[in-house]
């Protein structure tokens, strides 16, 4: 039996990273641990908060108006329907948006009657949660302004789902994960026009609820409002679409001309009475074989397992080699190991999950020290390597990092260790150096060799290019904002580095006397620098393992080179398209001067550059910064 107590708190830590948009674990491993959670302790005070108890800065926080609640009855199966519904009774039925919830405020306008946008505030424990009024202000799903006929109360209260389509046309595949991250998001000034429109606001309730959910969604399409399509039916009909019917008309919304496919995870039934159910979605299971078992570490210094098993092709056409064996205690439970019988699912349509156990197996192949310090790994719900200056846990932060900045609209903590792993069995080395550096340099040939799929092998052609160039000229201030240490923000990173300029300093004077370099201005930041110089390290010895570096003898910003980027016409793109790429290398001018350098940057189909003038900076570094662009 799991240590309850070590349980609950693992699940409030990550619930606290999920919420903060920096998930640890895929949606279906947080699933598990809560489920065995309520398995072994169901009167946990954890299962009853709603956000499992995260927890965030005071100044981030406001109070909801009305409670945001969770919907307590769920079930899976026919037979457990029949337990919860009534036959008899006609229920309103949308789909379940696996994405971020969120609660929109107007307040009534005296004087034209409209109601104006007030506020925003995440779901969050369903009493507080965090103010992202502005990142909510910036989305095209979000009126500012609604007509007052429908109303008569001075304030309403919209919930409802950020979502990013399944076929989101920005590249995002972990759609929950990033859409939970955008509901977290207190400064969108990174996100571009593009971007904010991929990120829907689907309302689905007024709070209070109501209990005619048909109606209310009338009102909400009147209103300008993106609303989920809805069915009616009694519980007896219900039954019968269960077995027959299809949720796929369901998941599509309509914005404009396009049609979208948003993830769902689930049905909400609503009767008129009030009464609210969730119908969980499984997809059909298909039978394999586990042949091999593979540990990999996190971020966190938690051991993931992967279940590498026998090939099976889904409906979709996709094949399955690996399944996520979510953790130590879930193989153990269910004594998965090599050489099981298993059924697997696509949960939600898109992650493959361990359904049932057909013939069981206590091979697992745990490692028990860390492969990178060899320190004894703790087990309890997972496997974990708990040295705090682990080299692995160290590298693995700021490589997550690094690639984060270069590629923000990509990254995930499941993609850092796809990208690890893949590492790992091209090179079969723990020391992954000849790797980044071959993969960094290479044209790129050992991705297609391994036969990636054409977005995944894209996406990593993407890393790779900008890994290079982010080496070409990053400036130690950037450096350091890299380094994730808590109030290191770029105020105190440009003092810090403007000192290490003018007394000659580097790194190790750094970490050795914080205080000198930070002028004592802020005794929270240098006492954090002490306690999170492992960050700091992590991330220099990543670039070295990359043959990636940094400025140490860093620039302000006023002696930043001055460059001017134009189009083919010549008219100088706004300042706000170039910093929304999210580049501090350069102060970007207005208008072309003789001082500025001359990048002339294509923004046709092909996005190549056309011309470049070198007049007063390296044009190499400029050119490799709009190659990152294209």
């Amino acid at each position: 039996m799991p240590n309850i107590e070590h349980l609950e708190k693992e699940i409030v830590r990550l619930a606290q990273a999920y919420y903060e948009g920096r998930p640890e674990v895929t949606d279906y491993e947080f699933d598990e641990m809560v489920e065995l959670l309520r398995s072994v302790a169901p009167d946990s005070d954890v299962l009853k908060r709603t956000g499992w108890g995260y927890e965030v800065a005071e100044d981030m926080k406001l109070k909801h108006i009305y409670p945001v609640t969770g919907i307590s009855i769920k079930f899976r199966t026919v037979e457990e329907f029949k337990k919860v519904g009534v036959m008899d009774t006609t229920y309103h039925i949308t789909p379940k948006l696996d994405g971020g919830s969120v609660v929109l405020y107007y307040l009534k306008n005296s004087n034209t009657g409209e109601y104006h946008y007030d506020k925003a505030i995440s779901r969050g424990d369903g009493t507080y949660g965090v103010d992202i009024s502005e990142t909510m202000r910036r989305l095209p799903s979000v009126p500012e302004r609604l007509p007052g006929e429908y109303f008569t109360s001075t304030l309403v209260a919209i919930r409802g789902e950020i979502v990013i389509p399944c076929d989101n046309t920005i590249g995002i595949s972990t759609f929950r994960n990033s859409a939970v991250g955008f509901s977290q998001l207190l400064d969108s000034s990174h996100l571009g026009d593009k971007e904010l429109e991929q990120h829907l606001f689907i309302p689905y309730t007024l709070l209070p609820d109501v209990r005619n959910r048909s109606t209310t969604l009338t009102v909400f399409k009147s209103l300008g409002f993106i609303t989920p399509n809805c069915m009616e039916m009694k519980g007896e009909e219900f039954v019968r679409f269960m077995s027959e019917g299809s949720t796929d008309s369901l998941a599509k919304v309509r914005v404009g001309d396009k049609t979208y496919t948003c993830p769902i995870d689930g049905l909400v039934l609503v009767s008129d009475k009030g009464d609210m159910l969730a119908y969980k979605l499984d997809t059909d299971s298909l039978e394999t074989e586990v042949v091999d078992i593979e540990w990999g570490m996190g971020r966190t210094g938690v051991y993931t397992p992967v279940l590498h098993v026998s090939d099976i092709t889904f409906e979709d056409g996709s094949t399955v080699k690996r399944v996520t064996g979510n953790n130590i205690s879930f193989l153990r439970e269910n004594s998965i190991g090599i050489g099981s019988k298993i059924k697997v699912i696509k949960s939600g349509g898109i992650i493959p999950k361990v359904v049932e156990v057909l013939s069981k197996s206590d091979t697992i192949n745990s490692p028990s020290v860390c492969n990178r310090c060899n320190s004894p790994l703790s087990e309890d719900v997972t496997l974990r390597c708990e040295n705090v200056n682990c080299p692995g846990v160290a590298e693995s932060q700021a490589l997550f990092r690094l690639m984060e900045h270069c590629c923000p609209k990509f990254m995930s903590d499941s993609i850092l260790s796809e990208f690890n792993s893949f590492l790992a069995r091209q090179y079969n080395t723990e020391d992954l150096a000849k790797a980044y550096r071959l993969l960094i340099y290479s044209d790129n040939n050992i991705l297609k060799n391994e036969k990636l799929s054409e977005a995944r092998l894209a996406l990593f052609s993407q890393y790779i290019a900008n890994l290079r160039s982010a080496g070409s000229g990053m400036t130690y201030s950037v450096f350091l904002q890299l380094s994730n240490i808590p109030g290191l923000g770029e105020t105190h990173s440009m003092t810090i580095s403007n000192n290490l300029r003018t007394q000659g300093g580097n790194l190790e004077n750094l970490l050795a006397s914080p205080e000198t370099y930070l002028d004592g201005t802020n005794s929270a930041v240098v006492q954090n620098v002490k306690k999170y110089s492992r960050n700091l390290i992590g991330l220099r010895d990543i670039l070295h393992k990359c043959n990636l570096t940094y400025d140490t003898q860093s620039v302000s910003n006023s002696d930043l080179p001055k460059v001017c980027l134009t189009n083919l016409q010549g008219s100088p793109l706004t300042k706000k398209q170039i910093m929304d790429k999210g580049s501090h290398m350069y102060n970007f001018e207005d208008s072309v001067t003789p001082e500025t350098s001359l990048v002339v940057y294509c923004k046709s189909g092909s996005s190549k550059m056309a011309k470049a003038e070198k007049l007063n900076i390296a044009t190499m570094h400029v050119v490799d910064f709009i190659q990152s662009l294209s």
